[in-house]
């Protein structure tokens, strides 16, 4: 079991997780809008979906530590670091590489969140992390097997 954590570290770590699931709606919802195929658009957007519905868990624990959500923090980031992701599925015009491009993020999601499950955490912040980096792990694997499904038609 790890030692208790100080209100400050677990604010710093919830801040780090916000602003990687705010990441993840904004590539998402930009790569569901340039999607060709109907079934990549809806599973983009679903996505973006489940990112927001985590940023928000997030962010209510956050303000429950005393964190000020309207501190520029996150969100601000979050769009600031999209951009050169954006800009790559955009230039590409291809579906197979817009999915490589969300599941680079997602192995980047999933760093930050091994990242805050290997720091002390109150158990109720600790479940709610774990919960949603097993979705992250999922849908991970969902992105992989779509990745080579795509490359296997194109070859």
């Amino acid at each position: 079991m790890h030692a208790p954590m100080h209100t400050q570290d677990a604010v710093h770590t919830l801040d780090m997780l916000i602003e990687t699931c705010d990441i993840g709606v904004y590539g998402f919802r930009t790569a569901a809008e340039h999607a060709h195929s109907q079934q990549l658009r809806s599973l983009f957007s679903r996505r973006a979906d489940e990112c927001a519905l985590a940023s928000a868990e997030l962010l209510t624990k956050f303000v429950l530590l005393g964190g000020d959500p309207a501190s520029g923090g996150p969100s601000d980031r979050a769009l600031l670091r999209g951009w050169a992701t954006l800009l790559g599925m955009l230039a590409s015009d291809s579906d197979q590489i817009m999915i490589e491009a969300c599941e680079r993020g997602d192995d980047s999601a999933l760093q930050t969140y091994r990242e805050a499950l290997d720091r002390p955490l109150p158990d109720d912040l600790r479940q709610l992390i774990e919960d949603q980096f097993e979705r992250v792990e999922r849908n991970h694997a969902e992105a992989r097997r779509l990745r080579d499904r795509v490359r296997a038609l194109s070859s």
